[in-house]
């Protein structure tokens, strides 16, 4: 597994733009209560067991929730009622089941083959306030390689899985900037 860590590098697409938290806050006194309902779904048949696609659900809800708390917008509350905004949306990861392949074939050869893998991510979201029905959708994606010789690179690079978790989030900051603009969060 440290060889695995060690010896790729991971690039994102930045198919969408990245947000910093400071671009996120709006000064307003009363803030907007929100009620999320998030699913997450999986394109690889790995990831069917039900209990794994509810613990990685619960994961992301907890990521959108901390994008939230970060803006100082809004206030998450647990009852459909109470909520001026109701965020039903879905996390979709889509990766390929090709990639076990390439997985197989790096692990059999203890890297010294290259192989890659690319890293799908999409957000859904129907978001409901008041009559106003606005749907969105935001997607991107990173590529990951393995190769015992980038274990040179390691130093100059962020872990794959680091990469990834910076991705989500700013794909849950361009959510929240899109709301914001659509003036959805006040």
């Amino acid at each position: 597994m440290l060889v695995l860590l060690t010896s790729c590098i991971s690039v994102k697409k930045n198919n969408v733009p990245n947000i910093n938290d400071d671009q996120l806050k709006i000064s307003s006194v009363t803030k907007t209560k929100i009620f999320l309902d998030w699913k997450f779904s999986n394109s690889s048949f790995m990831m069917q067991k039900q209990s794994i696609i509810d613990n990685i659900s619960s994961t992301h809800e907890k990521i959108f929730s901390e994008v939230i708390n970060k803006a100082n917008c809004c206030e998450i509350v647990y009852e459909k009622d109470e909520a001026d905004v109701v965020i039903k949306g879905s996390f979709n990861n889509k990766t390929s089941d090709a990639a076990i392949v390439s997985a197989f074939i790096g692990g059999y050869t203890f890297l010294t083959i290259p192989t890659w893998g690319n890293y799908k991510a999409e957000i859904s979201a129907e978001v409901t306030k008041g009559s106003l029905n606005q749907s969105y959708h935001i997607k991107d994606s990173l590529l990951g390689v393995y190769w015992l010789p980038l274990i040179l690179a390691m130093p100059f690079n962020e872990s794959i899985f680091k990469v990834e978790e910076q991705m989500n989030q700013n794909l849950y900051k361009n959510l929240l900037m899109e709301m914001r603009n659509d003036e959805i969060l006040r």
